[in-house]
């Protein structure tokens, strides 16, 4: 049975999933988690936690492959957010120290004025 690439991603997310302490991964096609453990360059790329953000897979005559990537997903979804998000311009606050008769010793409380 040949895997198409969003199948093997799935399986991918769930071996990361289980590493980092979460559900295991059973019910997975035999051999995949192997194919790239055995794979020499899976360490470098900090094996299954580097998934998404340090690799990804890439498809080679029908067989997944290790592929490094140069920017991590959240990476990429920051540019996104930040190219259709506006920006908020900040406002000064006026700020008027005042004394206040019911506060015991002089305590000074900051008042907001607001710009009418």
């Amino acid at each position: 049975m040949m895997l198409q690439k969003k199948q093997i991603r799935y399986w991918c997310f769930r071996f990361k999933t289980e590493v980092e302490g979460g559900a295991p991964a059973e019910g997975a096609p035999s051999g995949l988690r192997e194919h790239f453990e055995g794979n020499s360059f899976f360490n470098l790329v900090k094996g299954w936690v580097g998934f998404a953000s340090e690799w990804d897979i890439e498809m080679k005559d029908g067989n997944p492959e290790i592929k490094p990537i140069d920017k991590s997903i959240w990476k990429d979804w920051d540019e996104h957010c930040k190219s259709i998000a506006k920006s908020i311009p900040k406002k000064k606050k006026n700020v008027k120290k005042v004394d206040r008769p019911d506060f015991t010793e002089s305590e000074t409380v900051d008042v907001y004025l607001k710009k009418d």
